[in-house]
């Protein structure tokens, strides 16, 4: 059951933690950007263009693109406007990834189904699972390393600023534009490393595994991990893991509500 909750999981809940608790703005769409994410490393190990581990930073990159292009005309809304405009991109995109033109790379309906990356160098001693819960854990600290380090400085200042004291930011010179458009960019690169590493444990992705569902998943787990505690963060995402799995023994119907 414990493999199986893993490779179930929500591994973006930390992530969005960044735009809302650090930005103060609530995003309804970072279920989106798990998708790219995790279409992403989808096509790149169906075609065997980049080993599993390497296409985390190809996700990272795509998708924090993808945000930034996106935060930016969204710099102009907040509050509930910002939430409706993000959960739009939530509810279209995976149709988008259904679309004839895209057929051919994400597999439209039926997904794409994957063979379990096999560990490199020499080590070919572990099994894949062991070896991709491996590389999702080397990763995972990785991330959160550098999101601490970011947000300790001079970034993370402008963005608690802009969050707390947004005049007072505005009269200091901070490029609330810039920096607002930024937060989004960095937590959606996240988010899409996230999706690439949910592919990578599950070997299968598809468009109707990314529904609304998911983004106000993170959203309850952010909840649920506080504004800047990592241990929150762990946290939400163990609840997040196997929460569902036993409420799905209990009532398959109820699960979502439990």
């Amino acid at each position: 059951m414990g493999l199986q909750a893993i490779e179930r999981a929500d591994p973006g809940a930390g992530r969005a933690q960044l735009l809302i608790c650090s930005r103060g703005q609530i995003s309804l769409g970072h279920g989106a950007f798990f998708a790219v994410g995790a279409d992403t490393a989808g096509v790149l190990l169906s075609h065997q263009w980049l080993p599993f581990y390497v296409t985390v930073p190809a996700a990272m990159a795509g998708c924090g693109l993808f945000g930034f292009l996106f935060g930016l005309p969204t710099t102009r809304l907040a509050g509930p406007y910002l939430a409706l405009a993000t959960a739009t991109l939530a509810v279209a995109l995976p149709q988008l990834l259904k679309h004839p033109l895209l057929e051919p790379w994400t597999g439209g309906v039926s997904g794409l189904s994957l063979d379990p990356p096999a560990a490199p160098f020499g080590i070919e001693f572990l099994q894949p699972d062991a070896w991709n819960l491996l590389v999702t854990a080397a990763w995972t600290a990785l991330i959160y390393g550098v999101l601490r380090r970011l947000l300790n400085g001079p970034a993370g200042l402008a963005w608690i600023t802009l969050r707390d004291h947004p005049t007072a930011a505005l009269a200091v010179g901070v490029d609330v534009r810039k920096w607002r458009a930024t937060a989004f960019a960095v937590s959606a690169a996240t988010v899409g490393a996230a999706g690439a590493l949910n592919t990578g444990l599950t070997h299968f992705v598809s468009p109707d595994s990314f529904p609304i569902f998911l983004s106000l998943s993170l959203l309850v787990g952010v909840a649920l991990a506080g504004p800047s505690s990592s241990v929150g963060t762990f946290v939400a995402a163990v609840f997040l893991s196997f929460v569902p799995d036993v409420a799905e023994r209990l009532s398959q119907e109820f699960t979502g509500v439990l």
